[in-house]
Order: C-alpha cells, then sequence, then structure tokens
C-alpha cells in the first residue's frame, strides 16, 4: 500500500524521460535504489513499471479516523474550523497541496475525548506539535488522508467565493487591452499586493482585534465564520 511520504515523492519531480519516469515511479513504490532499477532489462521496468501504476491509482475515499503514535485522530467538520488553523492551512497550501499533504491532514484531523454521557472535548489546535505529527503522517497509507485533503480544498474555494471581500476586481483585466494610465494603475496594485502579501494575516489581525495584540489569541481561537463575518461586517462600515 502506497504510504504518504511515498505518494509526495512520486511527485515531487517532474521528469521528461520516458525511462526516467519508469525507474523513479518503480524504485519509489518497491522502495528499490533507483540506480539498480536502471540496470534491469526493458521487458522487466515495463512490467514492474505497469504493476507500480495499479498502486499508485487512490481514489477520492478516505479515513474519518486515523491512529498514529497510538492516538486516535478523527477529521474536524470544516465548519468548526479556527481562524488559527485556516490560516495556517493557508501557508500549507499556497506553498503546495502536494508536498503539504501531511501539514494538512495534521491540522484536519484532531484527537478528540468525551462522548456518550460526556461533552466532546477537541484537543486545543494551538498545543499541536504540527511538523512532528506531519511526520508521522507520512508513515500512512495515503488512501487515508488523501481524500479528506482534497475536501478541504474543495471546501476552502467555496468559502472564499462566499465572502464579496475575496473578490478581484483585476480577476477578468486583460492587460494587453489596458490603456498607458489603466496599467500604470494596474501595476501598481499588483506591487502593492507583492508587499502586502506576507502582511495580509497581520492587517486582518489588527482589524479583528482592534489593533490590539493582547487580543490576538483570542481572535485566532475564533471560528472561521465568525471571524470573517466580524471582517465582513468592519470592512462594509469603513
Amino acid at each position: 500500500m502506497l504510504l504518504t511520504r511515498q505518494y509526495k515523492e512520486i511527485n515531487s519531480e517532474t521528469l521528461e524521460g520516458v525511462f526516467d519516469k519508469m525507474i523513479h515511479l518503480v524504485s519509489i513504490v518497491d522502495d528499490l535504489d533507483p540506480l539498480d532499477v536502471q540496470e534491469w532489462r526493458v521487458d522487466k521496468l515495463v512490467n514492474a513499471y505497469s504493476i507500480a501504476q495499479t498502486k499508485v491509482k487512490i481514489s477520492d475515499r478516505y479515513s474519518e479516523i486515523i491512529t498514529i503514535d497510538d492516538v486516535t485522530l478523527k477529521l474536524q467538520p470544516f465548519s468548526k474550523l479556527t481562524l488559527r488553523q485556516f490560516i495556517n492551512l493557508e501557508e500549507y497550501v499556497s506553498k503546495g497541496f502536494t508536498p503539504n499533504i501531511s501539514q494538512i491532514a495534521a491540522t484536519i484531523y484532531l484527537a478528540e475525548s468525551g462522548g456518550g454521557m460526556y461533552d466532546v472535548i477537541t484537543e486545543d489546535y494551538k498545543n499541536v506539535n504540527v511538523d512532528y505529527r506531519s511526520g508521522l503522517i507520512d508513515e500512512l497509507p495515503i488512501n487515508h488522508i488523501l481524500g479528506a485533503c482534497k475536501k478541504y480544498n474543495k471546501f476552502r474555494e467555496t468559502f472564499f467565493n462566499s465572502y464579496e471581500l475575496f473578490s478581484d476586481p483585476y480577476a477578468d483585466v486583460k492587460v494587453e487591452e489596458l490603456n498607458e494610465e489603466e496599467k500604470a494603475e494596474y501595476d501598481l496594485e499588483m506591487k502593492t499586493r507583492a508587499k502586502q502579501g506576507d502582511n495580509q494575516w497581520m492587517v486582518v489581525l489588527n482589524m479583528l482585534s482592534d489593533f490590539d495584540i493582547t487580543k490576538f489569541n483570542d481572535v485566532l481561537d475564533q471560528n472561521l465564520y465568525l471571524a470573517f463575518n466580524q471582517l465582513s461586517y468592519i470592512k462594509s462600515n469603513k
């Protein structure tokens, strides 16, 4: 069964040559030294490649519950994400969905306690060591988490589309059709966005906390929808 780390490695390189691609896939799936694989006869390589291809076909089904290091984690409803989780997820997705799929899973799968006669208590995300947990998730079969992470990506897209504050007035601009004055305005906007890119979440935190840094943690622990409804209200009343 294909592990998460193998899935990431398979998708980490873009190779041009057909035989390079075959050697790359077979060596990862079968955990072999690529230098040894490249010495195989062509018919042996082709046969091994055909078998390897069947092992990397992953459906969008996923596990609601995963277990790592004897700890059971449950996929959380995305409607219950905190702003802190969402900001971290945005960082992982922006740096590459596949390379960071273990970190994404470590953020959307959390431990729970209670139930039955007791309220269900979800672990506090800010106490989670995401790097350590994602390393353990790397050793899980990829089909346990891939579908859930893809599901989050669809949720993310829907979420952004549901808030007008994310609408981009420049999205449909055809630069080649702009006159000199419009082109200058467009270029200035793009430069400004590039400079503000790394600070966008700081801007959000400042707005939601009324520029009070002591309230940042409270804001980060707010429900995602509550935070953005509040942000929309603030922006509409400016």
